[in-house]
């Protein structure tokens, strides 16, 4: 992993901003091998199994290439 941010919704008002989160992470990977080893590995497997999916509602993914 690249990079890692994580925040709350900012609470600004527009037609235009997704207001649906309480809480984004922005992960940024060097590409996209690096990000499925991260995806397939055991200790983000377990945090994903026991603290992020039975805290949430709901999940979103966004997946781009950038340069």
């Amino acid at each position: 992993m690249k990079s890692a941010a994580v925040g709350p919704y900012a609470e600004e008002a527009s037609p235009y901003l997704d207001a649906s989160y309480d809480i984004c992470f922005i992960l940024t990977f060097e590409d996209d091998a690096a990000r499925r080893r991260y995806n397939e590995h055991p200790v983000h497997q377990k945090a994903a199994t026991e603290v992020f999916l039975p805290l949430s509602e709901k999940l979103q993914f966004y997946l781009f290439a950038g340069e």
